[in-house]
């Protein structure tokens, strides 16, 4: 839980915006994406959606109007590993390989 005391601190936690780089048309990969769903008119919802290389596998269905793939996603938000001291090391190898080359 974070709490913040000081208010001008509480303000700027509370105000903080990140702005998306979104991409339009069709991704050129298969994979998981956040996206931009518009439902008719008026109404639309940000989701995780997986594309499979023709179509956007959504629950609801909508139109998707723009998409950020996963990795973009997670690099512009910053986002730190929950529990530091465990986080795993990057360029450290793994005990086993998780997968190979083919």
């Amino acid at each position: 839980m974070i709490q913040i005391k000081n208010s001008v601190w509480a303000d700027l936690y509370m105000n903080c915006e990140i702005v998306l780089k979104w991409n339009a048309g069709k991704p050129d990969l298969v994979g998981l994406y956040f996206v931009a769903v518009k439902y008719g008119a008026s109404a639309g919802e940000f989701q995780f959606a997986r594309w499979d290389g023709e179509k956007w596998d959504l629950q609801p269905t909508g139109d998707v109007e723009a998409f950020v793939d996963i990795e973009s996603f997670k690099n512009q938000l910053s986002v730190q590993w929950p529990n530091a001291a465990k986080a795993p090391s990057a360029g450290k190898k793994p005990d086993k390989d998780l997968w190979e080359e083919v």
